[in-house]
């Protein structure tokens, strides 16, 4: 699949997310409510009947051409170690020369990340945290001081999302996520 359909697919499954999880507050938001339990489980007509107008309303997302404010995710190039990316205002993962306004720096790329064992939410956690550890690793390449080790301001390091079913992360050091900054970062 192109970066474009990936980057796509994000979208679509960012949307989907966001409109299930309205879905426990309002019924309002074009995704289909379960079937209420009530005292027991609901019976499989109900479900079946929730399960087709879950699928019709997935099929809907699938054509996001039609929505506005979407076309800044920036040109799909991808970001490597040194480049600069990033906006305080605007959406922009397109790399960046960092003598120019940028928020992130690249401190890593790490190829081949496999996900630990695990479902639901301790599965993601543990992912998310394994993700950090790479991160905080390839900071200390970077910089090299040791990412726990460094002197103050701090500067934050975070795994970066990238194309959806990548096995690649992209780690960014930052300040804040709305400074802006036009050099390289430094350390000491």
């Amino acid at each position: 699949m192109c970066t474009r359909g990936k980057r796509w697919a994000a979208v679509t499954a960012a949307v989907v997310i966001v409109g299930l999880g309205t879905t426990a507050c309002s019924s309002d938001s074009g995704v289909p409510a379960p079937p209420a339990a009530g005292a027991g489980e609901p019976d499989r007509a109900d479900m079946a009947e929730w399960e087709a107008e879950l699928e019709e309303a997935l099929k809907e997302l699938e054509d996001l051409e039609g929505l506005e404010g979407l076309d800044d995710f920036g040109t799909g190039a991808p970001l490597n170690v040194g480049d600069c990316w990033g906006r305080a205002t605007t959406v922009d993962h397109d790399p960046r020369s960092c003598d120019e306004p940028h928020v992130f720096e690249v401190v890593g790329v790490h190829e081949g990340f496999e996900a630990p064992e695990g479902e639901g939410l301790a599965g993601m956690q543990a992912e998310e945290e394994a993700k950090e550890a790479i991160c905080e690793g390839l900071f200390a390449e970077y910089f090299g001081v040791p990412y726990n080790d460094q002197p103050l301001p701090m500067i934050l390091v975070t795994p970066e999302p990238v194309e959806m079913g990548s096995d690649r992360i992209v780690c960014s050091a930052y300040t804040t996520r709305s400074e802006e900054h036009t050099s390289p970062f430094t350390i000491g």
